[in-house]
């Protein structure tokens, strides 16, 4: 992310920003909000991965939590809320052991994230990011040093506790289903059932929600030919209103002319989308105007190389090896840039370089020196004019205090940087991309 720089010649700092967020990002990264893959639509194996948010409950944090709809063509369970398929992340949030010494969790926003065992103590478990968890005798409560906490019972989602010490009550009947969401007393969600216990919909604090299912076909393919071999229920709207119901979510499914199925998604304000997935492995191959060309990995546990295109003929790139700690990425504008980082021994996780480049012209690229505990010494920045090394202190930080006596530019037909030298001899440099 750029920022302003504070100088003279208004140019935008080569830094790795981090933004604000909620507490909850701090987390495990997934803030209270929809989860987000690199292409909106797809996750990072090619599957169908639609998200949406329907509302917002007050919880009296520091935000509401967001109540999340998820869609997975090949999820192959069915919500008891929204059907095959899809998901209600606060309602089917679960906890499953995965192996002898691992755990995966679907957190209440729809984020997934793996736990593992303590070799030292088998009753405790822990995840990325300062997650940390007990395993009780048909319980596990997971907790983040964030202050929010979950608590699983034989598997599904049954407390919160938030940072100023709520606790979110999840009840459900003797199915596991849900009956409603409280805290304080307050009922924040209920599940309406009908005659023979048919789902209606949700009261979301109070408001109304009604939720019609649909016939999604399910496709086969017997003796190299696509059929609809049977169908399934799956959310097909979501209404507000309680005397004329109108909906401000809608789900059309159906087959293409291959017989490859299809869901078409209307909601409120956004134009109609359509997304084609495929029946044999369900990797996506549209999405709107864009055609998907997807080639997964001989691991099926390693993310996929995806890359798009458009009738513009605009293409757009991803992929991340988390292995060799590269990720490239490129932008229909005809940006590229690739980014690099240790994946092993105490600089794990640390950046190890950065490479940005135009219409296949190296813009610039930037190197990362460390200490022996880690520290960052210095950076390195080459372009095809030259180089610009900024050195940093003993904390890894550009002393920005002290008056600036010396500065360089280097120019380009793409980009300018700038080295700005203190009395005390410490650098900073400054990038600006003058062509996008």
């Amino acid at each position: 992310m750029n920022f302003p720089a504070t100088s003279a010649f208004g140019l935008i700092a080569a830094s790795i920003a981090v933004s604000a967020v909620s507490s909850f990002a701090a987390c495990g990264g997934d803030a209270w909000t929809v989860p987000k893959d690199h292409f909106d639509g797809v996750d990072n194996f090619g599957f169908v991965s639609y998200w949406d948010k329907i509302a917002d409950i007050d919880i009296g944090e520091d935000q509401p939590l967001p109540l999340v709809i998820g869609f997975k063509s090949n999820r192959e369970r069915s919500s008891p809320y929204l059907g095959h398929g899809w998901v209600m992340p606060l309602l089917d949030s679960y906890m499953v052991q995965t192996g002898e010494n691992t755990f995966e969790i679907m957190k209440p926003t729809g984020y997934t994230s793996g736990f593992g065992r303590d070799p030292k103590t088998a009753t405790a478990i822990g995840g990325v990011q300062g997650w940390k968890g007990e395993i009780g005798s048909n319980t596990i409560k997971v907790w983040a040093p964030c202050g929010w906490s979950l608590t699983y019972t034989l598997g599904r989602l049954t407390e919160m506790g938030t940072p100023k010490g709520k606790r979110i009550l999840v009840k459900r009947d003797l199915s596991g289903q849900v009956d409603d969401v409280t805290m304080d007393g307050r009922v924040l969600v209920k599940v309406v059932k009908g005659l023979g216990g048919k789902l209606e919909g949700l009261e979301v604090e109070g408001q109304k929600l009604a939720i019609a299912m649909g016939e999604k076909p399910r496709v086969q393919n017997l003796a190299g030919k696509n059929v609809i071999a049977g169908k399934d229920m799956s959310l097909a709207s979501i209404s507000t209103g309680e005397a004329s119901p109108m909906p401000f979510r809608a789900f059309e499914y159906g087959v293409d002319t291959e017989i490859q199925p299809t869901m078409t998604a209307k909601a409120d304000g956004q134009e109609e989308r359509k997304i084609v997935w495929s029946s044999g492995n369900n990797i996506i191959s549209k999405d709107g105007e864009w055609t998907y060309d997807i080639k997964p990995d001989n691991n099926h546990f390693a993310n996929s190389a995806i890359r798009r295109e458009n009738a513009q003929n605009q293409s757009e790139f991803w992929y991340r090896d988390e292995n060799k700690g590269e990720e490239i990425v490129k932008t229909a504008s005809g940006s590229l840039q690739k980014n690099s980082w240790f994946t092993t021994g105490p600089l794990a996780m640390k950046q190890r370089s950065l490479e940005r480049y135009r219409d296949g012209a190296l813009l610039f690229k930037k190197r990362f020196n460390y200490g022996l505990e880690g520290t960052l010494l210095r950076s390195i920045i080459t372009t095809g004019t030259g180089s610009i090394t900024t050195v940093f202190d003993v904390r890894g930080q550009a002393d920005l205090s002290s008056d600036i006596v010396e500065t360089q530019i280097v120019s380009t037909e793409k980009l300018k940087i700038a080295k700005m030298t203190r009395s005390n001899g410490q650098t900073t440099t400054f990038i600006q991309i003058l062509k996008h």
